[in-house]
């Protein structure tokens, strides 16, 4: 009695461990039984990968965002070139304030300034060109005079002297513009130059000085240095929307009132003398025509032509 009893327990047990064996398998919410095993979901990869042996850890770049298609992107602002001009442009116009002491003592030292670059500098390189002679005539309606820029001059000595470099430009660009204007306007219309050139016992006539003459009577156009008003307002022009107080205005006013009335005495005291001419005469032939006329001749352009000092 004791073994049957056993040997029932034991077909029992095999029996309810083999239906907990297939439970075990059956999906959820019902369905079929299955022994296959189930796939394990792989784990997303981290943004930080892992370092290797010996190497530094990385980080992945994230990825960019693209905007949608039909969409603009807002464009890029440069803030240092937006800025930086005004900032400039700010600096530039504070510096011509000054008081009237102060610009007194600037016009004179432009007016110093003026006088060296003139005398020292422009004189002694300016010459003339383009000059054509005919017989005794020396002829030229434009560009005759030419000479060096006397701003650069003027600018350093001025800073040389302690002023502002804001007005240092201002005096050297507008003085250097009005002596180019004046410059440029000179010329020489049929001027009887070479009165040997009218009949020269020769082939070619060498170089000859030309008869001396004042600057004036090269110079009879207006300009902006001939006259005070004109040269104030130029120099006003070169503030460029910088306020331009009662002080610097009636300093400004009296220095250029000086320098066109300097100038005027120079321009009719300066005397244009050696101005070498030369050319061939082309009528020459002996013994018949033993004497001819230059034709086509032309100047050296030669510097130290102007004799005058602007006091």
């Amino acid at each position: 009695m004791p073994k049957s009893i056993f040997t029932i327990a034991v077909v029992v047990g095999v029996v309810f461990s083999g239906q907990w064996a297939s439970a075990g398998n059956l999906p959820p919410w019902g369905g079929r039984a299955t022994t296959q095993p189930q796939p394990i979901q792989q784990p997303r990869q981290p943004l930080i990968s892992q370092p290797a042996a010996g190497n530094a850890r990385t980080v992945q770049p994230a990825r960019q965002m693209t905007s949608p298609r039909g969409q603009r992107n807002q464009p890029r602002t440069n803030t240092f070139r937006r800025t930086a001009p005004t900032a400039i442009i700010e600096a530039q116009q504070a510096e011509p304030v000054g008081t009237k002491t102060q610009w007194v003592q600037w016009c004179d030292l432009a007016w110093d300034a003026a006088k060296t670059a003139v005398n020292s500098f422009w004189t002694l390189q300016a010459h003339f060109q383009n000059v054509q002679i005919q017989a005794v005539s020396a002829i030229c309606p434009v560009s005759c005079l030419n000479g060096p820029d006397i701003g650069p001059h003027i600018k350093s000595q001025l800073i040389s002297n302690n002023v502002p470099a804001g007005i240092a430009d201002i005096f050297a660009t507008s003085i250097a513009g009005a002596w180019k204007e004046w410059q440029d306007s000179v010329n020489i219309l049929g001027l009887p130059w070479y009165p040997s050139f009218a009949a020269y016992p020769g082939p070619r006539a060498p170089p000859t000085p030309n008869v001396p003459m004042p600057l004036i009577a090269l110079s009879a156009r207006q300009t902006d240095i001939k006259s005070s008003e004109l040269l104030a307002a130029r120099i006003f022009r070169q503030f460029r929307g910088t306020q331009i107080t009662p002080e610097a205005r009636d300093a400004i006013n009296s220095f250029s009132k000086q320098f066109s009335s300097s100038f005027s005495i120079w321009l009719s005291s300066s005397m244009v003398q050696n101005v070498m001419g030369q050319g061939p005469v082309p009528a020459f032939a002996p013994p018949y025509v033993p004497v001819g006329s230059v034709v086509a001749g032309t100047v050296i352009p030669t510097p130290g032509v102007i004799i005058g000092t602007l006091r």
